[in-house]
């Protein structure tokens, strides 16, 4: 396996005044996780199964005091989910997506925290295909669905 990451944290501080409030973390990673070898029949490279070439995240956050919110997108490219075993059968692969998520939190005192949390807000479906050394075949698609929670937290 090969691969290198970049990533950067920067608050925003140099702005001054709300701005130093405002922040952003952004990475990006390329993995090279091809096998030495090919899939029998297919010809197509064998590579780790749930591994992308690319993947990243940017995430936008803002810290006052007692109040927090970040927003996020996470990236990925496609990866194989499952190679074949003989003529009759395709590699599965997940396609890749972008999936947004949001959250807001609340410090009431020291021991209490509120956080309010979207998940998936764009509904982004999981989707796989059936791929040959020439073709793509539409395999299915799931619903992750989107999801809002409302958490409390007590400390003691």
């Amino acid at each position: 396996i090969k691969g290198a990451e970049f990533a950067v944290h920067q608050p925003l501080d140099v702005l001054g005044g709300i701005g130093e409030y405002f922040g952003i973390n952004a990475s990006v990673t390329y993995v090279d996780a091809k096998i030495d070898s090919v899939i029998p029949f297919s010809g197509l490279p064998i590579s780790l199964r749930g591994t992308s070439k690319w993947s990243g995240n940017v995430v936008g956050y803002f810290e006052k005091d007692k109040f927090s919110a970040r927003v996020a997108m996470n990236y990925r490219s496609d990866y194989l989910h499952q190679e074949n075993r003989d003529e009759e059968r395709f590699s599965e692969f997940t396609k890749g997506s972008k999936i947004f998520n949001v959250n807001f939190g609340y410090e009431i005192n020291d021991n209490v925290k509120v956080r309010l949390s979207g998940n998936n807000l764009t509904g982004v479906k999981r989707s796989r295909y059936w791929q040959t050394a020439n073709s793509r075949y539409y395999s299915d698609s799931r619903d992750n669905g989107r999801s809002v929670s409302l958490e409390l937290r007590f400390t003691m």
